[in-house]
């Protein structure tokens, strides 16, 4: 599916509901699962992803993306190669201080730029992506998508360009930061709606599809 239009999903009636507490009259409301206060249903099309699945996606679109930080780090590895001439003998490779002070400070700034590459190429291909199909291919191949959520109601339709692009900067974004990283990555393992810190800036979900 391309993301620009969704058939139906059958979603829960608004039932079963129960009282809030037998010692008032009937307060009705709805049962407490994740993606409830959306309309979405609890299981099935349309519900909210597993975490697992998420991960999973994210493992197989690192996996599709694999050659292009071979590409990035193509210039460091040439700046090496082109600079083994520097390297100390053996006996002296654990001496920080046998290497030229400009091969050490040109290293690690090719490194950083190399860095900076291939984030921000991670972010073009996961933003256009994201707008063109509707989701990354992991997503596609776990059969999951996000979607915008807005006023506690959801739109089953292709995310607009601002949203893509928003949502893919705010989770390489916060990879650049290792703590910030592994926390935005774990937090759907407890938010009540299975977000995580991405989703929660960019105002997404990630629903079944």
């Amino acid at each position: 599916m391309s993301g620009a239009s969704w058939p139906d999903h059958q979603v829960e009636p608004d039932g079963p509901f129960w009282p809030a507490s037998p010692a008032l009259p009937p307060v009705w409301q709805r049962p407490p699962y994740n993606g409830a206060r959306y309309g979405l249903p609890p299981a099935g099309p349309g519900s909210l992803a597993n975490p697992w699945a998420r991960l999973g996606a994210r493992i197989l679109d690192g996996l599709i993306l694999s050659p292009l930080a071979f590409i990035c780090l193509a210039p460091l590895f040439i700046y090496l190669a082109a600079n083994i001439n520097k390297f100390p003998p053996p006996n002296q490779s654990n001496n920080t201080a046998a290497f030229p002070t400009g091969f050490i400070v040109g290293l690690y700034s090719l490194f950083f730029v190399c860095f900076l590459l291939e984030i921000a190429l991670s972010v073009v291909w996961e933003a256009v992506a994201t707008r063109t199909w509707g989701r990354t291919p992991g997503k596609a191949i776990l059969h999951i998508r996000p979607i915008k959520v807005t006023a506690n109601q959801v739109r089953f339709e292709r995310m607009s360009k601002g949203t893509c692009w928003g949502r893919a900067a705010a989770y390489f974004g916060f990879n650049l930061v290792s703590v910030l990283g592994l926390l935005d990555v774990l937090w759907c393992l407890w938010d009540e709606e299975r977000q995580c810190l991405h989703d929660k800036v960019a105002g997404t979900v990630v629903v079944n599809d």
